[in-house]
């Protein structure tokens, strides 16, 4: 226990020397799913092979709005210990104008406290951000600030992630690099740290009926706090579950998922704005398919919480 309080002590200490992306990191409405693409040290939790497939199109109804994917991949090695994984995602907006493309890799270690699971992991990869806005539409077309570029910049992200099978908490920071203002280039700036958590409870009314209440953190010094609040039921022998939200923004959120085998999951999402936005656009669709290439017994609650 006091080598593991040790490692922590080490993992928090070690954060705000590095510095993370520019801009406020959005998530899926799905995010309770697949928390790999918010926190590296997800990778390994599932306890086998698990691959899954997420889309988002965002705003329906307004030109240009955000359209996004991602895949991922992660598993434990033969020891169940150290876990490695994979995502690779892309982002557009304004009909192709702005584009960011990600790949990551993951490093995860296990540690057993008590009945429960700590992991600390982390994740290093490469973003390719490109700006396509010459051809946009603009009252002067010989404007300087519209030219097109790409570029290319590493980026890394810590977290950790506690388990068992009544909770789960996790904390990271996604992204530890970030782009200067003003000059191209990379720089470390704590005030642009996404700090992320989630957290989940699992409340058993009986075996047809489960409850799952979670959320979504997200701290950034010169941004708004944001956050997601879901609760999920859980009905059919844990096959059928149906998900209400919440976001800070001021979105409601409504997800229907349905875990069809033991390895096939897939999941859908529509989520409309309420307030100034309300009649200008149709909501937001998101859709997850996730398969478990092997099911293990050793699992904590497999399923309930990731």
């Amino acid at each position: 226990m006091r080598k593991i309080i040790y490692i922590l002590f080490l993992f928090i200490i070690s954060l705000p020397i590095e510095a993370q992306n520019n801009s406020v990191f959005l998530p899926f409405n799905q995010y309770m799913f697949n928390t790999l693409l918010y926190n590296p040290a997800y990778a390994g939790t599932k306890e086998s092979f698990s691959m899954e497939a997420i889309y988002r199109k965002q705003w329906i109804g307004m030109k240009g709005t955000p359209e996004m994917q991602a895949i991922t991949a992660h598993s434990p090695l033969s020891n169940n210990k150290i876990a490695l994984g994979i995502q690779v995602d892309n982002l557009a907006a304004g009909g192709g104008a702005e584009r960011s493309n990600n790949v990551f890799a993951y490093y995860s270690h296990r540690f057993d406290v008590g009945g429960s699971k700590l992991r600390l992991g982390m994740r290093g990869g490469l973003s390719m951000i490109s700006k396509n806005l010459y051809d946009i539409e603009r009252k002067f077309q010989e404007d300087p600030a519209f030219v097109d570029e790409s570029y290319f910049m590493p980026n890394f992200g810590v977290g950790a992630y506690y388990y068992n099978n009544i909770v789960y908490a996790g904390i990271s920071i996604p992204f530890l690099i970030s782009l200067k203002d003003t000059v191209r280039g990379i720089t470390s700036n704590i005030k642009k740290y996404n700090f992320t958590g989630t957290a989940g409870v699992l409340l058993t009314v009986n075996e047809n009926f489960k409850i799952k209440p979670t959320t979504y953190l997200q701290y950034t010094i010169d941004n708004p706090f944001l956050y997601i609040l879901s609760t999920s039921f859980i009905f059919v022998n844990d096959i059928v579950w149906i998900t209400g939200s919440y976001k800070s923004s001021g979105a409601i959120v409504g997800i229907l998922e349905f875990q069809i085998t033991k390895q096939i999951r897939f999941g859908y999402s529509y989520d409309f704005a309420v307030g100034d936005l309300k009649g200008f656009m149709a909501g937001s669709h998101e859709i997850l398919l996730r398969y478990d290439f092997s099911y293990s017994v050793r699992a904590v609650n497999p399923g309930y919480f990731w």
